[in-house]
């Protein structure tokens, strides 16, 4: 019986090692920082060079452009009052689009849109504030 236990015990750590192995591919040691819009003029341009893992940091200001994201990053505003994505010249619903797992967005005021649409991806964070069309300036 002992030997038994050894042997499911052995199965299941190396299980349990592949297992994780997915979850170990998201992170990334040399994740890099990208500055909108001092390496990149726009968010979405910055959104598209990112990488796994990568920083895409927007300045403060207004940005009139509508946002896929489709790479697993951290999209991060310097302050929401002054960080605003405007959706006032895109025919979009939604001006973020999130179409990937574990992206975090936060420090934004989005306007003139109907939101944020995520596409049942896990892990998706959000910390931002909305501002109804009627309401934006």
């Amino acid at each position: 019986m002992g030997l038994f236990k050894a042997v499911f015990v052995a199965i299941f750590v190396v299980w349990l090692v592949f297992a994780s192995v997915p979850i170990l591919d998201f992170v990334k040691a040399d994740s890099e920082m990208i500055v909108v819009p001092d390496d990149y003029s726009s968010i979405q341009e910055a959104v598209n060079n990112a990488e796994v893992g990568d920083t895409v940091f927007v300045k403060a200001g207004t940005y009139y452009e509508a946002l896929v994201i489709e790479t697993s990053i951290f999209l991060v505003g310097e302050d929401a009052a002054t960080t605003v994505i405007d959706g006032s010249s895109n025919p979009v619903t939604n001006v973020v689009q999130v179409e990937a797992d574990n992206v975090t967005v936060s420090g934004f005021t989005i306007r003139n849109s109907g939101g944020v649409k995520y596409y049942e991806k896990a892990g998706v964070t959000s910390s931002f504030q909305v501002v109804p069309t009627s309401a934006a300036t």
